[in-house]
């Protein structure tokens, strides 16, 4: 079981009636269990690397298996099928299926040309790009459509299964997280010398003994005597305590700003979190577009004009020398 929230960031409106997404990043938050805490990834990971799996392979399964801790996949058949005994059981063909589905659907409804900034313009031609032979992309013509605009023209509904819940979910740059934390520390420390005087007041108070206070007056007022006693002294306490009371409620306003409520998803599999992801970037009309060094399809998490898969922006460099390592081989002028 997964548990999913999505974060695309606030969203600004132009004056030519378009959106523009005004924080830099698309994000998702992944955990295993309700135990575990929440994973931050870029949005569109799992559909990212689940693409890229061999399922023929049973190393590549390993690998994608344990990186998102999948213990089996589901089939089609409503069956499941462990991790570790996807190629030995004969069920490659299935959840390779199951995966050209989801890139069928990636490249039909949200991929755009690689030479276009717009999330609206210039979708890719229908002929396959070498990433694997074997795949055919009969994509319809959606050249000018947007994102909600090919849904509709798009003839499948897919669907998942998931139980859907509200859950607080914290979106704050920080810069507006410094100025939170700038208001928050002198408060803080406020509330740690009210409740120090509080308590150490406290603490003398129950150490004083009856036979200290005047005999008639703990007989008149057997519980308020100390109070009658020593005015002034609880006349501060109980001006402390109202402080306090007053410094605790400040401090819970402050700290309930930069807190929004997001919608959690409890999917039962990796390949469910696949589609959500899909129908997420679809809503919120985010693009995807093949990375310009391994052409690789990944969804554009930030600006619109992202060259890049996530895992070439780790390095760029060597994502560049691989990509070009053919054909400098080709030429004679590196050596493999």
């Amino acid at each position: 079981m997964y548990f999913v929230s999505f974060d695309v960031g606030r969203f600004q409106r132009k004056k030519d009636g378009s959106k523009r997404r005004t924080k830099a990043y698309a994000r998702e938050y992944i955990r295993r269990n309700r135990r575990m805490g929440r994973r931050s990834y870029p949005l569109g990971s799992a559909t990212y690397d689940l693409l890229q799996v061999d399922f023929y392979n049973q190393a590549s399964v390993d690998a994608f298996a344990r990186k998102w801790r999948i213990i089996d996949f589901p089939l089609r058949s409503g069956s499941k099928i462990p991790s570790g005994k996807v190629v030995s059981e004969g069920a490659s063909e299935v959840l390779e299926f199951e995966q050209f589905r989801i890139e069928f659907a990636v490249r039909a409804l949200l991929l755009v040309d690689e030479r276009s900034a717009h999330t609206t313009y210039s979708p890719l031609s229908s002929r396959d790009d070498g990433n694997n032979s074997r795949r055919v992309w009969d994509l319809p013509n959606f050249d000018g459509l947007s994102t909600s605009e090919r849904f509709t023209y798009y003839g499948a509904r897919e669907a998942t299964s998931a139980k859907i819940r509200m859950m607080p979910v914290y979106r704050m740059s920080e810069r507006t997280w410094g100025r939170q934390q700038a208001k928050l520390r002198p408060l803080g420390e406020e509330l740690v010398k009210l409740y120090a005087g509080i308590t150490e007041f406290e603490r003398k108070m129950g150490e004083e003994k009856p036979i200290q206070v005047i005999a008639g007056l703990i007989e008149e007022y057997p519980l308020e005597d100390l109070e009658v006693v020593f005015p002034k002294d609880y006349e501060m306490y109980h001006r402390m305590k109202k402080e306090y009371n007053s410094k605790i409620e400040e401090y819970s306003r402050e700290n309930a700003k930069g807190w929004e409520v997001a919608v959690e998803y409890e999917v039962p599999d990796v390949i469910s979190i696949c589609w959500l992801e899909l129908f997420t970037s679809i809503q919120h009309g985010i693009p995807a577009r093949l990375c310009s060094l391994c052409q690789r399809c990944f969804i554009v998490t930030g600006r619109a004009n992202m060259r890049q898969c996530p895992e070439c922006r780790k390095n760029p460099a060597k994502a560049w020398r691989k990509a070009n390592e053919s054909v400098l081989n080709e030429d004679g002028s590196s050596e493999g």
